[in-house]
């Protein structure tokens, strides 16, 4: 998802969210382990091929992350409990508060970064009510 659709989708809260995010926690959302353990096959490699091997990396990555989400979107469904107090429900049933950006999850508190919990309940809610 590029950042100014989420922007777009996620309304004033997403935007006010991300003015006080911390940017270099951003790639914590992309990058699960260390870049250096990510790409230890091929540090030895030159130039050329070292980035080339990282962009397959990346493009094998996002394929993942993209069948993965479709997968979870279709099962999850969100309710408003109060103002910014919404559930998602799935296999198990996850709070998301956006006021005060915590997930009952704990990744978006953990990596600073918002979850996929948080992101289908501002995709699935109307941007308006924010």
């Amino acid at each position: 998802m590029h950042i100014r659709t989420l922007k777009d989708e996620g309304g004033v809260v997403i935007r006010e969210f991300l003015k006080i995010l911390p940017k270099e926690n951003w790639s914590v959302a992309y990058f699960p382990e260390s870049f250096n353990a990510w790409i230890v096959d091929h540090r030895h490699l030159p130039i050329y091929q070292l980035l080339d091997g990282i962009k397959v990396k990346i493009m094998e990555m996002n394929a993942h992350r993209r069948q993965k989400s479709l997968e979870s979107r279709r099962h999850w469904d969100v309710s408003r409990s109060r103002n910014f107090l919404f559930e998602v429900h799935g296999e198990d049933s996850v709070m998301v508060d956006l006021q005060s950006c915590t997930c009952r999850c704990r990744m978006w508190q953990i990596k600073e970064f918002p979850c996929a919990h948080v992101l289908v309940t501002i995709l699935k809610n109307d941007k308006n009510h924010f």
